[in-house]
């Protein structure tokens, strides 16, 4: 009777599993609520060519913005794709700065909530021009770029400056737990500076180009088939009690 018992727990305990797994992948794991994206040819408080889409779409539709002023320019593409369970943000940013601009820059803000437990990857690179300046003297941008959760708290931050023709790379992971109110953001500034090189000031004209990339997977967790395990088990633990009582 035991061994009948034992089987029609388990089966009971394999169906309930698959109930939750069909269950869970009826709900996306991933709500993306928000998405802003801009871009300056000049300085301004805001970009001046700017979209907000709220919901931005997921099926990997391009999301543009440039902007042109005389020779200056900025431009950010973006999509927002599924694969599997595998949700992956990625973007691809441009721009030129003359001598006469004082900055260009493109930005992207991407708000979501998670319905679960979720492992997340972000991976930059940036392509700085060889201005003629040394390294060290004149810096030629910014990148500015971090991951907020619920709390407030900063699961990644990135606040660095650039580098005179050099590729520059930034990746961290880490795992996001379940809750609504994440942010996502990505700022990246090619600047003007003025330089003295043997007591003369100069400048040079920039340019910044570049990928930024940002996954989002389900956390690991436990197979339907080890709770089974588990549940026989524990059935066996509970017969072997008995046993030994009766």
């Amino acid at each position: 009777m035991m061994r009948n018992c034992g089987l029609k727990l388990s089966s009971t305990l394999l169906a309930f599993g698959c109930l939750c797994s069909l269950s869970h992948s009826a709900f996306a794991d991933v709500v993306f609520n928000n998405l802003r994206q801009g871009s300056n040819a000049t300085f301004f408080v805001f970009p001046v060519d700017e979209t907000v889409l709220t919901p931005p779409p997921t099926d990997g539709t391009i999301i543009s913005t440039s902007d042109t002023d005389g020779d200056a320019s900025a431009s950010m593409d973006t999509s927002i794709t599924q694969t599997g369970d595998t949700w992956t943000i990625s973007s691809s940013f441009d721009s030129n700065r003359p001598i006469d601009i004082d900055l260009t820059n493109s930005l992207l803000i991407v708000d979501f909530d998670l319905t679960r437990d979720m492992s997340w990857s972000l991976d930059i690179s940036i392509d700085w021009p060889d201005t003629g300046l040394d390294h060290g003297l004149g810096r030629p941008g910014v990148v500015l770029s971090f991951l907020e959760d619920l709390n407030g708290t900063r699961l990644l931050e990135i606040d660095s400056p650039g580098d005179v023709n050099t590729t520059q790379t930034f990746s961290g992971s880490g795992l996001a737990r379940s809750g609504s109110g994440f942010q996502l953001y990505f700022d990246i500034w090619d600047v003007r500076h003025f330089v003295d090189v043997n007591g003369v000031e100069t400048t040079h004209p920039g340019s910044a180009s570049g990928t930024f990339e940002f996954t989002l997977s389900p956390a690991p967790v436990p197979e339907p088939t080890s709770m089974v395990l588990f549940g026989v088990g524990a059935i066996s633990l509970l017969g072997a009690s008995r046993r030994r009582n009766a």
